[in-house]
């Protein structure tokens, strides 16, 4: 008896945090950017070009794909719900730069504060262990305002 009270309330409170990060973030369908620099999102390097992110919504929004427009370069990445400090006027990417090298952070759609954060990937780690700390800087994109994509 104790051992399925434990059970139903472990699954009760997964389902409640799986709810809460999916109400949460605020990303609702893909997002098409142009971005003119090669940068890192995840452990995947991109070189300059036009991209989709999509989010995914039997992942509760916890991976979202980002894919170049030609599918030659394509990952998934883990997110975490993230608030920006003032509402975006526009959809945009926030990127971290260390010297050269970028590194995608954050993604928020226009007139929403809730968006989503790329974890730190393995190299952007390494930077940070070595002190160096970022210059953060924000990049315009385009929400199509669709629903998420389904994982195949």
């Amino acid at each position: 008896m104790k051992l399925s009270s434990l059970r139903f309330i472990l699954a009760a409170a997964s389902s409640f945090v799986v709810m809460q990060v999916a109400a949460y973030a605020q990303i609702t369908g893909p997002i098409d950017a142009d971005i003119p620099f090669a940068f890192t999102a995840g452990n995947t390097t991109f070189p300059s070009g036009r991209y989709v992110i999509k989010p995914l919504d039997d992942a509760g929004q916890a991976l979202v794909q980002i894919t170049s427009n030609d599918g030659r370069h394509s990952a998934w990445l883990p997110v975490l719900p993230s608030v920006d400090a003032t509402e975006p006027a526009r959809t945009e990417l926030v990127f971290n730069k260390y010297g050269d090298s970028e590194f995608l952070s954050q993604i928020f759609e226009g007139g929403n504060k809730n968006g989503l954060e790329v974890r730190n990937s393995i190299p952007e780690q390494r930077l940070q262990k070595k002190g160096q700390h970022p210059v953060k800087h924000r990049h315009p994109a385009h929400s199509r305002g669709m629903k998420p994509a389904k994982r195949k």
